[in-house]
């Protein structure tokens, strides 16, 4: 996919549009239209802002989200590397989700139309125009280039589908950590159940403990009060990272409604699944760009290479690529 990254030609002309309003900053993104689907990915960060099927919006974004680029997005499905989440020197998910990205290509076929972007950072000086500089890796010094493809199509049986493939190329030898922190949105996240998890061992961060899925589908609600232990469900919220989950298909029902299938590579070995819940409105952890109730329209379930079970290592020439899909369909 990305032995020579300058092959990657497009064939369509961009189609940019500006995300915001008249008062709030506005981002430039990247439509990538099929049929009557688009998804919207802005240049910074690489981050989709938007996934539109026959002009039902299925991501979840804030009302309070920066729109500036003066720092991450939240919302969408922003793009952690080379860390993910606290799990190292550099700040919260890495430096990714906070530069600006170059389009490379993008193509229309039978079943979906795509776009890709590009991040570079050289092991020499002049490598590109668009190189970064060690300032704007935060002083990560390793040299790299990052191809993200982002799909959006049909199947045959005409059930719509978001793809999101991430490609990493070492040009010096590195080690990384990385997820695509995926926000579905919802009308009522009490009405959506995750299953597929059963069996498998998770670190719950809100517990502070390891444990392994007892449950066949979980519930926001119901895991955010088995996370908070003894504490009053309001003090808690749903973090966990769910090990090995390498490949494993996952689906989240909506009461009364659709079937979302959600599949990861094996090389994401790792699943997040994330809500604040009452602790998003009430509590520290929120942040100050995370609207009072958007606890009850989002859920994340999330690709994700984790340090907790080592991280990815690559020498230099090596690379490495992870890939999400998400297909929804009738019940």
């Amino acid at each position: 996919m990305i032995d020579d990254i300058s092959n990657l030609l497009g064939s369509r002309e961009p189609v940019n549009a500006l995300l915001g309003s008249r008062k709030k900053p506005q981002l430039e993104v990247f439509t990538v239209e099929f049929g009557d689907d688009a998804v919207d990915v802005a240049y910074y960060g690489a981050t989709v802002t938007s996934w539109r099927t026959a002009g039902r919006e299925r991501l979840w974004m804030s009302s309070l989200s920066r729109l500036d680029e003066s720092g991450p997005i939240r919302g969408g499905v922003p793009v952690a590397f080379p860390q993910f989440a606290d799990q190292g020197p550099l700040p919260l998910h890495g430096f990714a989700r906070t530069l600006r990205w170059t389009r490379i290509g993008g193509e229309g076929r039978d079943d979906c139309a795509t776009a890709t972007f590009a991040l570079r950072k050289y092991g020499v000086p002049g490598g590109g125009h668009d190189a970064l500089t060690s300032d704007e890796t935060m002083g990560w010094d390793p040299a790299f280039e990052l191809l993200y493809t982002v799909s959006v199509g049909r199947n045959d049986d005409g059930s719509p589908f978001l793809g999101l493939e991430l490609g990493v190329k070492a040009l010096t030898p590195f080690e990384f950590t990385t997820c695509l922190h995926t926000y579905l949105r919802f009308d009522d996240v009490r009405d959506v159940r995750l299953a597929g998890l059963r069996g498998v061992a998770y670190y719950d961060k809100v517990a502070a403990e390891d444990r392994v899925e007892d449950e066949d589908s979980i519930a926001v609600e119901q895991a955010s009060i088995a996370s908070c232990g003894s504490r009053p469900p309001a003090a808690g919220f749903v973090d966990r990272i769910y090990h090995e989950t390498r490949g494993r298909p996952l689906t989240l029902t909506v009461a009364g409604g659709e079937v979302y299938d959600l599949e990861q590579t094996a090389t994401y070995r790792d699943t997040v699944v994330f809500n604040p819940w009452v602790e998003g409105k009430r509590g520290p952890t929120r942040g100050p760009d995370f609207d009072d109730d958007g606890y009850h329209y989002m859920l994340c379930v999330e690709p994700a290479v984790a340090r907790d079970r080592g991280p990815v290592s690559l020498a230099a020439g090596e690379s490495w690529a992870g890939k999400q899909t998400i297909t929804i369909r009738a019940a």
